[in-house]
């Protein structure tokens, strides 16, 4: 494998074929035709399955002319990130030298790619590479002959004369044969190329580091493009669960516009308020609240609509019980430049019993009592005990709270036997 390679075959490795065929005015649709996801193509840093990336190479096969297809290959040297290597090759004395760092082990063209490159051959005028995949689907003869395409443009591009390409299917990938035939002797040219040309092994290995270091930060950059769209899936989740507790919870759900009007989802949502109170906007809405209230919804709708927040819950403190009693106002974008709203009744919380001790008091019951004993409500549910009580009955606290004390009682015990009863018990 390539040392900072992708899940699967990269989309910008594909990005020249789609911008040339773009330029000729071929429709999309025609080099998407039997893609799982045809969207993928659209972002640069997502990669594909092996069977839509060489599907994709298939269709240009199948829509470009052989003449055609191998002027589009040729652009791939075209593009600045790419142009350097015709630079490079042009100056070198022999050109040939260059393929190892092309299709080699940690070859150019296979960078970010899922495969396995092996240099199984190399002299002089000849080298041999085989590429393969340990996955189900191995790259084929598409990917062969989009390679051979580009080296092909590129043994053009740097005046490589005789240069020879050929390709073997192997049981999971395939192999590439190049070789360039052995002339008589290098030219004058070629000759005083290779004396300026001594500063090229350590440019080859600047690039060669540059290459390393783009690939990881690919490697990053598509990574953190995943999450990201995983979390954007995991929001949209929410956001759906969400809608349907509101739903359930029969919460009041609405819409704000841009000029901050509102609108109900349901006629009857904001029936009420509108009839009794002429509520129309968010501003007359939020007048009714404290100041640090309506300051608190005000600042989480402009954060909702700038994007900082996607939602957020504020508890509303009105200033009279003209809105009934105290609401959460849920925000969450909404589509259309929209906000969604909904009011969500705040629960109840009931007051502690005045049967149940503070937590100091409950302290010093435990140390002052040496007796089992608890305090129960007026129909018997024990709202307090000591641990004396717990060892009595041999119940466990959370079996012993809420429970109704007739139950650690024999139902054969009347009232004046039962003090009788724990005593001997205790005593046993």
């Amino acid at each position: 494998m390539t040392e900072f390679y992708l899940d699967g075959p990269p989309v910008h490795r594909l990005r020249y074929l789609l911008d040339y065929c773009q330029a000729k005015r071929i429709a999309p649709n025609l080099l998407t035709r039997g893609l799982a996801n045809d969207e993928a193509l659209a972002e640069p840093l997502a990669t594909l399955p092996w069977t839509d990336f060489q599907r994709v190479v298939v269709n240009c096969l199948q829509i470009l002319p052989e003449t055609e297809f191998q002027d589009a290959a040729a652009q791939y040297w075209q593009r600045p990130e790419n142009h350097h290597w015709l630079v490079l090759g042009r100056s070198m004395a022999t050109p040939f030298d260059l393929l190892i760092e092309l299709i080699g082990d940690a070859g150019h063209l296979f960078q970010d790619m899922p495969v396995k490159v092996t240099t199984h051959y190399r002299t002089r005028d000849a080298l041999i590479v085989r590429v393969e995949a340990d996955s189900d689907s191995a790259p084929n003869t598409a990917f062969s002959e989009l390679l051979m395409a580009e080296l092909t443009g590129f043994a053009q591009g740097v005046a490589l004369d005789r240069f020879r390409l050929s390709s073997r299917l192997l049981s999971n990938g395939f192999e590439l044969n190049c070789r360039v035939e052995a002339r008589l002797g290098a030219s004058f040219n070629r000759w005083l190329k290779r004396l300026n040309a001594r500063p090229l092994t350590a440019l080859r290995v600047a690039l060669q580091l540059q290459r390393r270091a783009e690939s990881l930060l690919r490697k990053k950059v598509a990574d953190s493009a995943q999450t990201q769209r995983g979390l954007q899936t995991t929001l949209k989740q929410t956001q759906m669960s969400l809608e349907q507790l509101l739903t359930t919870i029969e919460s009041d759900q609405f819409e704000i516009d841009a000029d901050n009007q509102l609108h109900a989802k349901d006629v009857k949502t904001l029936a009420s308020i509108r009839s009794s109170l002429g509520i129309t906007y968010f501003d007359q809405f939020t007048a009714r609240l404290t100041d640090s209230s309506r300051s608190d919804c005000e600042t989480a709708l402009q954060k909702i609509r700038a994007g900082a927040l996607d939602q957020t819950f504020i508890t509303l403190r009105p200033l009279n019980q003209a809105l009934g009693h105290k609401k959460h106002l849920l925000l969450a974008r909404g589509p259309h430049n929209r906000v969604q709203a909904a009011l969500v009744q705040a629960p109840d919380i009931p007051k502690p019993s005045a049967l149940i001790p503070t937590t100091a008091l409950s302290e010093v019951l435990q140390t002052l009592s040496t007796e089992a004993a608890c305090l129960t409500d007026a129909r018997g549910i024990i709202k307090w005990h000591n641990r004396a009580f717990l060892h009595l009955t041999g119940t466990q606290q959370p079996n012993c709270l809420g429970a109704d004390l007739a139950e650690f009682v024999p139902s054969a015990l009347s009232d004046n036997q039962l003090r009788m009863f724990y005593q001997d018990q205790q005593g046993a």
